[in-house]
């Protein structure tokens, strides 16, 4: 079992277990991790989904051969019967198997593919948000790998000079996500609905969750409750969460031998939370962009600890994004400026490729320009 840790990493001496607490073993499970050829995902026995999945997905993982036509829905007999979700628990319930590690980004094989339609790799997901909003997100991660004439013809016509050449903008993407089940406000007008909202007043239309931080003025009377629906049958339940985070590491491209000494490849990094409930297609993806920091608070997981990022860049990251949202213990769904890019399409640009169109089939990528 993982022991405590101090800031510093080190085992605090309170991390001192007493050898009698040992005879009959812990009550807990260890942490249960599942590998697969092209993801990893850790299992959370009491919520019965997926703590998080980590894929790294590139040009050759989303253009295979796999057909998802041939992958049908499963239980995964790696988890014990006691604590894994089941066929069942879905059926009849209002809510779709959501792909946590999309299907689309793992076609290398058949095998591969078919990989992704464990149930440990599902999420009790909104069907409009699963097949909408979520589905059209998963579609933009995937551009980011994929050489797309549609996201070259979108730029220059918002005035951006292109590439003749179709390359793909990034070499490898890693994506973190996960769910999370977050805490509303109890008030009369949302009281009961299991998954409230709260926009704040003079904030750009979107969806936004309130959050409270250490700091907050909140009335004594207020209070925070987290709501959520559970599937299947009492003993062996399957929560929904309220919401759902996914992050994004872009690696481009190395620089030629003639530039590589000159010319350094930056690694791009973007954290997203967003509910699971119907958001409207036209809905900027910016207003999802979260804070590291706080992401990792609500979580209780902290990312990309080792090799992607060092803590100097991540809390410059952090700083930029909470200086417009609400500190680092609060998420603030909501930003007047890109946080960080996750393209590089166009040479000498720094954009994000917003979604902003409105079905997942002819999808609308808009390019925004980013002030470094």
């Amino acid at each position: 079992m993982p022991q405590a840790q101090e800031d510093n990493g080190k085992a605090p001496a309170s991390a001192f277990i007493m050898p009698f607490v040992k005879r009959y073993g812990y009550p807990d499970l260890d942490q249960v991790i599942l590998p697969s050829e092209e993801y990893t995902s850790c299992w959370d026995s009491r919520t019965r989904n997926a703590r998080w999945v980590v894929e790294r997905i590139n040009l050759n993982t989303v253009s295979g051969p796999g057909d998802r036509k041939k992958s049908p829905f499963r239980p995964d007999s790696r988890l014990q019967p006691l604590f894994r979700s089941s066929l069942s628990d879905f059926y009849g319930s209002g809510y779709d198997r959501g792909h946590l590690a999309p299907a689309g980004d793992h076609k290398t094989t058949q095998a591969n593919l078919t990989q992704t339609f464990l149930l440990s790799n599902m999420a009790p997901q909104v069907p409009s948000f699963n097949r909408g909003y979520w589905g059209d997100f998963e579609e933009f991660v995937r551009t980011l790998v994929v050489p797309s004439e549609r996201s070259i013809k979108a730029a220059a016509a918002a005035g951006f000079s292109t590439s003749s050449s179709l390359s793909p903008p990034f070499k490898d993407v890693y994506v973190i996500t996960g769910p999370l089940f977050l805490p509303s406000k109890e008030t009369a007008s949302v009281a009961g609905t299991g998954n409230a909202v709260d926009i704040d007043q003079g904030q750009a239309e979107g969806v936004a969750v309130d959050v409270p931080s250490q700091s907050s003025r909140t009335p004594a009377a207020t209070k925070w409750v987290v709501k959520h629906d559970i599937l299947g049958n009492p003993m062996q339940m399957v929560a929904v969460p309220t919401h759902f985070f996914k992050i994004i590491v872009a690696e481009p491209y190395p620089p030629p031998p003639s530039e590589a000494l000159v010319s350094k490849p930056t690694t791009f990094v973007a954290a997203f939370a967003m509910p699971n409930a119907d958001i409207p297609n036209n809905t900027d993806l910016r207003n999802f962009l979260v804070p590291l920091e706080a992401l990792s608070s609500v979580s209780g997981m902290r990312f990309l600890g080792t090799g992607l990022l060092d803590e100097t860049a991540k809390l410059s990251l952090d700083k930029e994004a909470i200086q417009r949202g609400l500190g680092p213990n609060g998420l603030a769904y909501t930003y007047d400026t890109v946080l960080v890019l996750v393209s590089a399409l166009w040479s000498c640009r720094v954009a994000l490729l917003a979604r902003v169109g409105t079905a997942r089939r002819g999808l609308f990528l808009r390019a925004v320009t980013y002030s470094s």
